[in-house]
């Protein structure tokens, strides 16, 4: 990020049916989260609110993006554009990525090291 190398460490905590099934140990002390949907199945986009209430609730309000996932993949897609906008609540940044295509993966990554430099006090 400009002249400062960023190192991040994920924890990818893969799909789950439910959203409460999530390891909280994974999150204690995040900076930052990117949480991904799947723009094909509106059920995991709905889970998103919940989800982050959860991941907050241990990690403290840290810079956040909503990657929603399999933009490649138009005809199949099943989040109209205010269900897209609001996707997830208020205060996270939202983009279309595609992990088949690559399109806004760096873009999402970019961002999250860009807002979790500018706010490192973030983490509860």
């Amino acid at each position: 990020v400009g002249d400062e190398e960023v190192n991040l460490l994920l924890w990818d905590l893969e799909g789950r049916d439910g959203v409460r099934d999530i390891t909280t140990s994974y999150v204690r002390g995040a900076h930052g989260i990117i949480y991904v949907a799947d723009g094909t199945r509106k059920e995991t986009v709905d889970q998103l609110g919940e989800l982050r209430t959860i991941v907050e609730g241990v990690a403290g309000a840290v810079p956040s993006v909503i990657a929603l996932n399999k933009s490649d993949l138009a005809e199949e897609w099943k989040i109209d554009s205010a269900a897209e906008a609001s996707a997830g609540g208020e205060g996270v940044h939202r983009l279309r990525t595609s992990a088949k295509t690559g399109e806004g993966v760096e873009a999402a990554f970019q961002w999250l090291a860009e807002a979790t430099l500018a706010n490192p006090g973030a983490s509860a």
